[in-house]
Order: structure tokens, then sequence, then C-alpha cells
């Protein structure tokens, strides 16, 4: 599909240490683009809505050659066949089959040469094409019904059997067996060249639905036998037949999902490798755009920190392509993490789950609403209903840019513009370099402040975290509904699992819990034995209406001991100003609970009040239906966690805080308190 007129780009990694080249692709309607580098050195809340502050990097314009690149969405699988398919004179092909959609034009499953394939017609019913005839099936194909397939071709004829395949728990609908066949007068095994699975090809539409075990053979035996669910942490189509005819698979399909032969005895991928043979494909999935290169970027010249490649066509279209660039070595005592993971999952997501404008402009959404080609984000279903499992980077993220609802990038850059102009000067640090160099990637940081969503978080960035601060490392944790759901990442594409619990736009189906990069189970971090109290002193208490956002009252002794230093000039009542709702607590808020892991040595400092009443508990602490009511524990709590080996937390435990800074007195003043404190080496009390 057409990336239209618009202007857009995306660059290989979301963060490079200076040194490294940088690979930006990018896609417009003229031949010449304008190519610029800028740092982002602050955001502008106005008439035009969130705006950057630019400082453009001398000596980096320069004009590139370009041209419209397009995004053919469609999961899909390819493998060679094997060369003994040459020598026969009759093929028989077996496999399992789920349909999952359908739609008013055929969808083409399986394909091994022009004239030569599978398909779901319009109707609904199962096409074989071979020898120059077509079998279609007597009953329509339904949802959530797995089938066996059977065909021939040869001389002989063509033939076509259809019977139910698997049991599924829930009473899926199943089909009637039947036969046919026709006669053929010629078939050509030479005109069979590959076998391709999924997306679109002789002229059908790519396939919703799952497909497991394909087995090819002739008079002879067996040619080859291909598993679309075996190694699903690798791109890998294995083939256990004789000729290993191995392939790969793309465009991001479901893997260590159910087959045929899935009963519910077992829920976990490695140890019923049988149950799990098949990949579940997706018209609308997206891997790797795979847009041809557009300019290399040499950083050896560049400044560190948030920088974008800004674009610009002949007619005045531009794009600014955000990335961080870090310095050889540590330039500061201080380090924010950019939350990169959450811009992943969020990546592309539709307005509904980036909360409201609050009265701003928001020019760059309309941009965003123009392409769905680029893929959709981890808060959506794909077009079957299907939840969207995977997001990949290596395409537009039209989300993770500016002139957008005030949410992801824009937010984060506001708090780091407010520590700049605050005098902390500060490296930029992001999710995929924690995950990547773990405790390394924070050597020589004293302090390390968290965006204002940090919700995302695989095994290696948590354990990181907790080795940071149990080695004297200071945290100072400026958000809400952070490290919350674990996920895995695999050459750039992130997997997320919702299963049990949680606030969530989808839930994992029955007995597909455990990510296919890792084989681990999956869900929230509380879930599996790692909650967010033991890590940030606070975890995800509740969500509300996003347009309100409440303040917080100081609470008693907070002016005394330990903590005093923390509330230092600061009224008794704080937080009644902000940007994302009017007051410092809302949108997704937390709070301390010691049986979920917060440290003894917590001192709460304030906690909130004044919620509407629509902020309301999440659903993993809700036991039971209950209408709403005055919930003491729909709260924010701001903590201090003083830890051995002077390692500190400070906690805001919400998402609205990081709108407050610069416009609210007291959270401005306690923030500056916290991190004057934290970069004085001395042991807190």
């Amino acid at each position: 599909m057409a990336a239209k007129d618009d202007t857009l780009g995306y660059v290989d990694a979301l963060s490079v240490r200076r040194g490294a080249d940088l690979v930006l692709r990018a896609s417009a309607a003229t031949d010449r683009l304008t190519l610029s580098l800028v740092r982002i050195v602050g955001v502008d809340w106005g008439a035009g809505g969130v705006q950057p502050r630019l400082d453009p990097v001398s000596g980096t314009q320069r004009l590139v050659a370009a041209s419209v690149q397009t995004v053919s969405p469609g999961s899909q699988a390819q493998a060679p066949l094997p060369r003994a398919i040459a020598r026969s004179d009759r093929i028989g092909l077996d496999l399992t089959l789920l349909a999952t959609a359908k739609r008013d034009a055929a969808q083409t499953i399986l394909s091994l040469g022009p004239g030569v394939g599978l398909e779901l017609d319009a109707a609904g019913h199962l096409v074989w094409r071979a020898a120059g005839q077509h079998l279609r099936s007597h009953a329509r194909m339904r949802r959530r019904g797995w089938i066996g397939v059977h065909a021939t071709a040869g001389p002989g004829g063509v033939s076509l059997s259809l019977r139910p395949a698997g049991d599924w728990p829930d009473g899926g609908p199943r089909i009637a067996p039947e036969d046919q066949s026709v006669p053929a007068s010629t078939f050509d095994p030479a005109t069979l060249d590959r076998l391709r699975l999924g997306a679109g090809t002789d002229g059908g539409g790519a396939f919703d639905g799952r497909i497991g075990t394909v087995t090819l053979s002739d008079a002879r035996g067996l040619l080859a036998r291909w598993h679309p669910g075996r190694d699903p942490a690798t791109d890998r189509l294995a083939d256990s037949g004789p000729s290993a005819c191995h392939g790969r698979v793309s465009g991001a399909p479901d893997r260590a999902v159910r087959a045929a032969a899935w009963t519910g005895a077992e829920d976990d991928p490695r140890r019923a490798p049988a149950a799990y043979d098949a990949a579940h494909f997706h018209a609308d999935g997206v891997g790797d755009a795979g847009w041809s290169e557009t300019a290399r970027i040499a950083t050896e010249a560049l400044p560190a920190g948030l920088l974008a490649v800004r674009l610009e066509d002949a007619d005045g279209r531009t794009d600014l392509v955000p990335f961080v660039l870090r310095p050889e070595r540590p330039r500061h005592r201080l380090a924010f993490l950019l939350p990169t993971f959450t811009y992943l999952s969020y990546a592309n997501a539709p307005p509904a789950m980036r909360g409201p404008d609050y009265g701003l402009a928001c020019p760059a959404e309309a941009v965003l609403a123009r392409h769905p080609e680029v893929g959709r984000s981890q808060y959506e279903r794909h077009g079957d209903g299907a939840p969207v499992m995977l997001s990949t980077l290596r395409r537009p993220l039209l989300t993770m840019r500016f002139g957008l609802r005030p949410w992801g990038l824009p937010v984060d850059a506001t708090t780091m513009a407010w520590l700049a102009d605050e005098g902390f000067g500060h490296d930029v640090l992001t999710d995929h370099d924690l995950h990547h160099q773990g405790l390394d990637a924070l050597h020589g940081y004293d302090v390390l402040v968290t965006g204002n969503h940090p919700e995302y978080h695989s095994a290696q960035t948590r354990a990181a975290l907790a080795a940071f601060t149990a080695q004297g490392g200071r945290l100072v944790y400026l958000g809400g509904n952070g490290f919350y759901w674990r996920v895995t990442l695999s050459d750039d594409v992130m997997e997320v699992r919702r299963a049990e619990g949680g606030t969530r736009p989808w839930a994992a189906d029955p007995g597909e819990a455990h990510h296919a990069q890792d084989g681990r189970r999956g869900g929230l971090w509380r879930r599996l034995g790692a909650p967010p109290q033991a890590l940030a002193g606070v975890g995800f208490a509740a969500q509300g209406a996003f347009e309100t956002a409440a303040h917080y009252r100081l609470a008693a002794g907070a002016r005394e001991g330990a903590a005093a230093f923390v509330t230092e000039g600061v009224d008794d009542v704080f937080g009644t100003v902000g940007r994302l709702g009017g007051g410092a607590a809302g949108q997704e808020i937390d709070r301390v609970d010691a049986r979920l892991g917060t440290p003894e040595t917590a001192i709460r400092i304030a906690a909130s009040e004044g919620h509407d009443p629509a902020m309301m508990r999440t659903v993993e602490e809700m036991l039971s239906s209950v209408p709403p009511f005055d919930d003491p524990g729909a709260r924010s709590d701001v903590v201090l966690v003083p830890l051995d080996h002077g390692g500190a937390i400070f906690a805001a435990g919400s998402m609205a805080w990081a709108g407050a800074l610069g416009v609210d007195p007291g959270v401005s003043r306690m923030t500056r308190n916290v991190l004057t404190r934290f970069l004085d080496p001395a042991p807190l009390a």
C-alpha cells in the first residue's frame, strides 16, 4: 500500500552510541528530500499543540534521493520445494487449517506455484486449484473450527478431502467430512517452484487464520513436512522431511499458539510442541516494512541526547524522526530513561488509547489516521479479532511524534526540558539500552529518572534496575503504572501476552500465555512474583477519567526525620495545577502495598485526594464486582525509600506528575529537592 503523499521515515534503532551509523528509511512523493539533524531541547504547550523546540545541528543539512515506498501488510512463510518433486507425477498435500475471517475477496492460504494452491473464496468455501482444475468445498468454513485438508493432483485427477480436526474446549463449530475428485488431463510438477503460506499470491488476498503442519508427498513417500509452530523464537520455518527444505516466516505471524492437537491438557508449548505446531497469519500483520535505505547517518560529530532526523520534501511536507544518541561515556551523573518499550507497545495506537487532547491542537493525528498500513499497536486487535501481540520498530512509529495528543514522547520531553531548565544536566538512555546491556548501561550514573509511563519491562531491564538501586544507585520514578507488563524483545520485535488479570485492551486466549520468543510465561509482573512495589516502592492502584486530575496532601510526619528534605518549601496541599487534567495525581496512579513488596523502609510523603468517582481500582485488585464507592485504595502515594549501600527510591506514583512540573510550585519544588539530595553522595538517614 502506498504511503500516499506524506513524507514519512523510520530509523533502524531508537538508540545508538556515538560512533555507530544510523540508517534512515523514508518515503516521499518527491524525488528529493532535505535531511538535517536537530536536537530536541524543549517543548512548547500552546495553540499549536505540544511542539518541540529544535536546535539545528550545524553541517548536517543535505539533499537525499527519495521515492514513494510502500508497506505491504500480511503474514507469510516461504520455503523452497525439494528437488525430488520434479520427478513426481502425483503430489499429495496435507495440512490443518483454521480460518478466522471472511472477506469480500479470496484469501490465498497456500501456493506451490502458478495455478497450484489452496484458497478461501469470498463465500467462505475452500478452493483447491491444480492441473487446470479447481475443486470447491461444499461446506463453508466457519470461524474457530479446525479442519484437516487432504488435496492431490496428478494425471489421474484432482481431489479434495476435508475432515474435522482437533477439539476446541470452547466448542468451536465443526464441519462434516466431504470428498471430491475430478479428472485432470495434465499435471506438470516442473511448474512448482516454492511453498508460500499466508500472504496473497496468484492474485489472491492475504490470509487470516491458523495453519498447522503442512506435509507434501508423492507416490514414493514423504517429500517435506513444514512446521509453522516449531522454533517459535526464530523466523525459521522448519522442515522435518528428508530434504530439510527450511524456510522463513515474515510479516509478524503469531507463534506459540494453539494448533489442532491442543486439548487443554498442557499450556506450555515447550512441553507439548505438537499441540502448538501452528502459526496465526494476519492479513494486516506488519513485521519489517522493508523500505530501502534513504540515508546513512554518521554520528561521530553529533551531540549526545534526544535528537531527530528532520525531513522536508519539495512541497514543504515534513517528518521528524526521533532517536537517542548516547555518549561514549557518561557526561553527567544523572540519566533519563526514555520508556521506548512503552512507545513500541503504543506505536500507531488510535486516539482512544492515548488519552484526551486537553483542548490542544493535534495536527499530527491526521497523518496517523491516513496510514493504517504501517501496522497496529499492542492496544488493538487484528482485523480477524486476534490480539496484537507483536510490535516492531522496523516501520514508521507515527505516535512517536509531536503535534499529537499529549502522550508518550511529548510528555517525557517536557520532563527532560524541565530538568535542563532547572540545571540538572543529564544523559538519555532507553529501555532498549537497558535490555541489551543490563546494569552496564547504568555504569557511571548515580541517579536515574524515569518517564511518566514506563509500563513495559523485560526481565533484563527489571533486573538491571533492581541491581542499580541495590548497589547504591538512586531511582526517581516520576510516573504511574510502571513496571507492569512483562515483555520480550527479539530482533527489534517486542512481544506481550496479556495473561491472567490486569487492566488491558484484550486478554490472551486460553493456553497462550507463554511468549514465543523465550518460552516463558507472560502477563503482569505482579502475577509473576515481581510486583512493581518491590522494585519502585509503589505499584498500579487505580485508573480514572484522564480529563481530570487530583491533588496531594502531605502525610503526618512528612516534615520530620529522614524525609524532611523532600518536603522543604512544599505546602501541605500541593499538585493543584497541571497540564494533564488540572492536577498532579491523575490518569493512572500507584500506591504502596507492603503485601506486594513495598520495602519496610518506605516513608509515605503524601497521598492524593479529591479524585473523580471514575478513578477506580485496577482490575487485578478487584475480587468481585461492586458499585462505585469511596475507595481509600484508589489513590496515589508519594514515597521515599532509603535502601542499603546508599541507594534510594523516590516514587511520585502518578502519570500526571510530569504534567505538573514547571507549572505547580509544590511538585516542582519537591522534585527539585529530591534530585538535589539524590545527587549528593552522602547516605540518606
